[in-house]
């Protein structure tokens, strides 16, 4: 193509018409960026004159009850974020707060369910400050103190059987008798069958044994233990 004057024009004319119109594009868009800041600073609540504005130092919530320890070690209690003075200073509708708060404590001391806490109403004011019901005590467990010369519980003795006491009678009858050196005894296996010890000679059961004096004495115990037993 012959590079002659129109031809440079065109050119140039084209070149010029695509640089205004990405000049317009890139101005368009600027425009609707703002436009969109603007309409989101608009949505934004306007902050109110004179709002209080809170330091992130300070808690929004003060606390319901505060209780602290002076350089003097004199305890200082705080209700709802205001210091309370003297007890004698205490208002009546901070004390029927502070009795509201202690009731409401009490779970965690009898491990009781949890009871809500609720501010005292303006209704409750004109209540005299002596008619506010007083904590009820809490119970306190007795611990019995450990006496060191108190002698331990002896464990009650077990019943005998009938065996061991037909024997014991055998005994005290067998004192003072020609029998008493022959250590004659009643005894008694795990099964509860009765053996008699003569000496070293063991008979299972009264038949078995072949004196015939022994056998005499021992029946004797035998009816002396029935007659107690009846």
């Amino acid at each position: 193509m012959p590079w002659n004057l129109t031809t440079i024009l065109i050119l140039l004319v084209v070149l010029f018409a695509g640089y205004g119109i990405g000049l317009l594009e890139m101005h368009l868009r600027r425009q609707k960026r703002i436009k969109q800041l603007e309409a989101a600073l608009q949505a934004q609540p306007p902050m109110q004159a004179g709002a209080p504005v809170v330091s992130a130092s300070v808690p929004a919530n003060p606390g319901l009850l505060r209780l602290s320890s002076g350089d003097d070690q004199s305890l200082k209690l705080e209700l709802d974020g205001a210091s309370l003075g003297s007890p004698a200073s205490v208002t009546p509708q901070q004390r029927r707060r502070l009795v509201t708060i202690l009731n409401g404590l009490r779970p965690w001391v009898e491990a009781g369910p949890l009871a809500p806490v609720t501010r005292t109403g303006p209704d409750q004011s004109d209540v005299p400050a002596d008619l506010v019901p007083p904590l009820p005590p809490t119970p306190v467990e007795v611990v019995p103190v450990f006496n060191r010369r108190a002698k331990p519980a002896q464990p009650a003795p077990a019943a005998q059987s009938i065996v061991a006491q037909i024997d014991e009678i055998l005994q005290s009858r067998l004192v003072g008798t020609p029998l008493a050196a022959r250590r004659i005894r009643l005894g008694e296996t795990p099964g509860g069958e009765v053996l008699v010890f003569i000496g070293a000679d063991r008979y299972d059961g009264l038949e078995a044994v072949p004196d015939q004096e022994v056998v005499t004495v021992i029946r004797s115990a035998i009816a002396e233990w029935e007659k107690k037993v009846k």
